[in-house]
């Protein structure tokens, strides 16, 4: 399903969902728990009302790396957001684990950082930093990136994903590789990202990680987030395929080809899959 298609529906259950609320004098701010996390949500953020109606986030997502993810793991969340996948990371890993967040956006981080501590202190195996990683840590921080998918009528969202920009004013640069030496990770054995479209750019500066750990890697392939540069992501693709991984399309479980033009066929206009790639 197409990202507009997506929000339109969640708009559909926002309204709906806080119609009633509203009759109960319930906000669109709240903290519940679902399947044993604690989360500090707002309703009229598309991932907070997934989480508070179906108990995470991309269910079906999360039911596919819970099979992959294992105790004692270290495990790298790249556009972590809200925690939406880093609580869920950090129960699988356990104590013995470790899970480095990523998130680059005031917003963002703010609700990470709060999620985090509603959870302590079984959470603590969670290192956030409110970073955004590149190809070069010399580049400079764009002042607003997207991380906000509101359903309350907002104007101004992007027209193709209907994302919202927000503040990066607490962000620094980094590479992924300097990060981890930074803090002495020994091993990396997940790796998620999600970075509408700037996926290319981000593993240039994890060169380095992934020819000596050889992750698995969780990642939205979406070819229209590239629309302004197409050649990234073919060449995204082909890093993949180069360092000798194989993908497979989470939704159905079959091979994926690392190749360009043929994953633009299987996700057709604006749409994305959600792929894992493993060396073998």
């Amino acid at each position: 399903m197409k990202t507009n298609h997506k929000i339109l529906v969640a708009s559909i259950m926002y309204r709906t969902l806080h119609a009633i609320r509203a009759i109960f004098g319930l906000r669109d701010n709240t903290t519940v728990t679902r399947k044993d996390i604690r989360w500090n949500l707002d309703l009229a953020e598309g991932i907070d009302l997934s989480i508070f109606i179906f108990g995470a986030f991309e269910v079906k997502t999360v039911a596919f790396y819970s099979r992959h993810i294992k105790p004692g793991d270290t495990v790298i969340d790249i556009g972590a957001n809200c925690g939406s996948h880093t609580l869920k990371f950090s129960k699988q890993v356990g104590p013995g684990g470790k899970v480095l967040a990523f998130e680059p956006t005031d917003f963002a981080f703010g609700k990470l950082r709060r999620n985090i501590e509603l959870n302590s202190p079984w959470s603590g195996n969670i290192v956030a930093t409110q970073a955004l990683l590149c190809r070069d840590a010399s580049q400079e921080v764009p002042a607003m990136i997207y991380s906000s998918w509101p359903l309350n009528g907002q104007a101004d969202l992007n027209p193709d994903h209907s994302g919202a920009l927000k503040a990066t004013s607490g962000a620094i640069t980094k590479t992924l590789d300097s990060a981890l030496a930074e803090k002495q990770v020994a091993k990396v054995d997940f790796l998620k990202i999600d970075v509408d479209g700037n996926e290319f750019d981000v593993l240039q500066g994890a060169r380095g990680t992934l020819a000596k750990h050889k992750p698995k890697i969780l990642i939205e392939l979406a070819p229209s987030c590239f629309q302004d540069r197409p050649k990234d992501f073919d060449s995204l693709i082909e890093l993949f395929a180069d360092m000798g991984y194989h993908a497979i399309d989470i939704s159905d479980g079959k091979p994926l080809p690392l190749d360009p033009a043929a994953v633009r066929t299987r996700t057709g206009d604006k749409a994305s899959i959600n792929a894992l790639l493993e060396c073998k």
